[in-house]
């Protein structure tokens, strides 16, 4: 039997991320930066959140630490992991 979930941001990001390397993502374009980002090849997920992904799709899907990193301000964030399907 197939699972389908479906999940959302309640306030939306225009945050725009370029993934620099196989565990980086840098911010070419600064938003609000919500617990879901998505963009067209990946989907990060606030590692607050990441128990409910494993829990339910540790089979369907794989999980890696990221960083995100600013470079105008030099600022960045460790509190994010890629989700792959698998």
């Amino acid at each position: 039997m197939n699972k389908v979930y479906e999940v959302s941001n309640l306030e939306k990001s225009e945050i725009n991320l370029w993934k620099t390397n196989e565990d980086q993502f840098r911010i070419i374009e600064y938003g609000l930066l919500t617990p879901i980002l998505i963009g067209l090849d990946y989907t990060l997920i606030d590692k607050t959140y990441i128990t409910v992904f494993e829990k339910l799709l540790s089979d369907e899907i794989e999980i890696k630490p990221v960083l995100i990193t600013r470079k105008s301000t030099s600022e960045e964030w460790n509190n994010y992991y890629e989700i792959d399907i698998k």
